[in-house]
């Protein structure tokens, strides 16, 4: 009978150990999957943060509303650009005068050498005058032939960059008040999504760390599973020890009597414990099953908020469209402005060398004077002879200042190009505009991706969750059938056994056996029963000092 009830027992301990186990391991796999879902939650409010959100959307209205300002922002600086080209074409008839002197100047320093042909000795004087005359003639044409070329660069530029302007206001004037006006819209859109969203994402928080505390709870109340190994486990020594001692009793020669009254006593003692472990898992499985049931309802709602979140439009991937649009034209702007900026600053770099090639005919005109001034001293050394290359040397100086005075207008011109080209007064889109819409863009696209992927991934890990905590369920209601056997082995040690009234004549044993038993004791509902079947209190001392420091007080 006694290894019967023992092996019952058994297989009650090792279900006990095996269905524990599984299930422990499945909350604890409940548990990493919670802890997935809180690092999701903390990425979205991460993605989300309200303060970075606000400044986006107050980046993007300001954006928004800059867009209205483009068509005179375009203006203002195609108005340079045409002033700048008529500045430049105001210098063609001037650069046309300047040619139209140096073709005469040159035709003079010839009627020079041809004036001063019969002069005798005086020729090659005059003729060398007449050949660097020439010369210098020659250097001027080239400075200003090269006035010229730089000029034919400018307008290419000024002509490629009006045309550019015009294209891009074109582009402008199609996206008004379309593009900033949707802008707008879904900026304010955001708001209002990051809002909600941002709301339903600490509620989901708060739940998802309510589910995480219940299940460290159910992990907890796992103990139950160990108690009651243990306690049946102490059954199992208790029936082990008493088979023992009657045996070692019945080679002493204790009457058989006696020997029935000690067993009997200490099986009903074994009976009571095993009556009250059946009784006690009963109930605190019963609450645990109820707890883990109530976590997977709690997570199932979990599952269900965070899907009716993934399962709302993304206003963030229609924000994202709205900014590719702007920044299509922030970036047409961006480049049209880059432009404009290669354009000032090709023109001013053309402007120095225009100011040097005026320069170099200035010298040219320096040059002649003074070879027309010697000339004309010349003349008067020589007297009468040299009186017709007299009026030539005056016509000469005559054309030099001429000249002069035709590159002086040309230096003006080119000063006022200068100024013009000098001129930021028109300005452009706000440089950060861009930038602003980029970083926008980055914000929104990670945060788009945290709602469409993570979010995704949180649902599946939900459903995942509910999964592991209904199979954890499944796995520890076995209760009434673990809870059968033992009140079966306690039935069946029942039939062999009643509490003595009258201890006296067994004492010695039972305190033997009732010692040894209490010694295995881990927990104080096991003493307490041990305590009522001890010798009128006797032993009860000893149990006290040989059992160790309670480890569970789940049945306390």
């Amino acid at each position: 009978m006694v290894e019967k009830i023992i092996t019952h027992l058994e297989t009650a301990r090792g279900q006990i150990e095996g269905k524990f186990a599984e299930a422990g391991t499945y909350l604890q796999d409940a548990l990493k999957l919670i802890d997935q879902q809180l690092q999701v939650l903390n990425n979205l409010q991460g993605a989300l943060d309200p303060e970075a959100i606000t400044g986006a959307t107050e980046d993007l209205l300001a954006t928004a509303q800059s867009l209205y300002d483009l068509p005179a922002v375009l203006d203002a600086r195609a108005d340079r650009i045409r002033a700048l080209r008529r500045q430049e074409q105001a210098l063609r008839p001037q650069v046309t005068e300047i040619f139209g002197l140096l073709r005469y100047l040159r035709t003079f320093a010839f009627n020079v050498k041809i004036t001063a042909a019969g002069m005798g000795e005086d020729a090659d004087k005059f003729s060398s005058f007449s050949q660097e005359m020439s010369t210098r003639i020659d250097h001027g044409d080239k400075q200003i032939r090269a006035f010229a070329s730089d000029l034919d660069q400018l307008a290419q530029r000024f002509d490629a960059s009006l045309k550019s302007e015009a294209e891009l206001h074109a582009l402008v004037q199609g996206m008004l008040p379309q593009v900033p006006q949707c802008l707008s819209h879904d900026a304010n859109a955001m708001r209002t999504y990051n809002e909600r969203v941002s709301t339903t994402t600490r509620s989901i928080t708060v739940m998802a760390r309510e589910v995480q505390m219940s299940v460290l709870t159910a992990l907890s109340t796992l103990q139950i599973g160990d108690s009651v190994r243990q306690r049946i486990e102490h059954v199992q020594d208790g029936l082990i020890a008493l088979e023992e001692l009657v045996s070692r009793l019945e080679q002493d020669g204790v009457e058989p009597e006696l020997r029935q009254r000690l067993a009997s006593h200490v099986k009903a003692m074994l009976t009571a414990q095993l009556a009250d472990t059946a009784e006690t898992f009963d109930a605190e499985a019963a609450r645990m099953l109820e707890l883990i049931e109530r976590i997977a309802e709690n997570a199932n709602k979990l599952v269900i908020a965070f899907d009716l979140e993934h399962g709302e439009d993304n206003s963030l991937r229609g924000l994202e469209q709205s900014i590719a649009q702007a920044q299509f034209v922030v970036e047409s702007m961006d480049r049209a402005a880059e432009r404009a900026r290669e354009v000032q600053s090709a023109t001013e770099t053309g402007v120095k060398d225009l100011l040097e090639r005026v320069g170099g005919v200035r010298e040219v005109k320096d040059e002649v004077q003074y070879m027309a001034l010697n000339t004309s001293l010349r003349c008067v050394h020589i007297g009468e002879i040299g009186r017709p290359l007299q009026v030539v040397a005056n016509e000469l100086s005559a054309y030099a200042k001429l000249l002069d005075a035709a590159a002086m207008h040309t230096l003006k011109g080119v000063e006022t190009l200068a100024n013009c080209a000098a001129d930021r007064s028109s300005g452009d889109l706000a440089a950060s505009g861009g930038e602003k819409l980029r970083s926008a863009s980055e914000r929104l696209r990670r945060a788009a991706d945290v709602v469409e992927i993570d979010l995704k991934q949180a649902v599946a890990q939900g459903q995942d969750l509910v999964r592991k905590l209904s199979t954890a369920t499944e796995k520890l209601n076995f209760k009434e059938q673990l809870v059968d056997i033992v009140y079966q082995s306690a039935g069946l040690l029942a039939q062999d056994s009643q509490m003595e009234s009258e201890l006296g004549d067994i004492a010695t044993p039972l305190a033997e056996i009732m010692s040894k038993i209490g010694r295995t004791y881990t927990m104080a509902r096991e003493r307490q029963l041990h305590a009522q079947f001890s010798l009128d209190g006797a032993g009860a001392e000893a149990i006290e000092e040989a059992a160790p420091e309670d480890e569970f007080e789940m049945f306390g």
